[in-house]
């Protein structure tokens, strides 16, 4: 049996062929680009509940306005049959 190493394997960088490595040297550029993709995603979250918040506040705030358009033509409406009879009234005592 010889004493010769066997080659490293292909994940092993050769210098530490035999010793675990801590890292190997594509894991960092991965484990930074995980972590930024990471961050991304917690950054859009955040802003997609801030969205979602304002859309119900506009939501609400529309319905509102839409109901006050209502009572607005409602009261416009009466105002105007009540002239129209006043006018009348006002024309048949002349």
């Amino acid at each position: 049996m010889s004493d010769v190493p066997s080659p490293p394997n292909g994940d092993e960088i050769p210098a530490t062929a035999g010793r675990r490595p801590t890292r190997l040297p594509w894991e960092d550029a991965l484990f930074e680009a995980v972590r930024k993709n990471e961050q991304r995603l917690h950054e859009l979250e955040r802003e997609k509940t801030e969205l979602v918040l304002e859309n119900h506040r506009l939501r609400r705030a529309l319905r509102i306005c839409r109901e006050r358009l209502e009572n607005w033509k409602l009261r416009q409406n009466a105002w105007r049959r009540e002239r129209d009879q006043l006018l009348n009234q006002l024309r048949s005592l002349q």
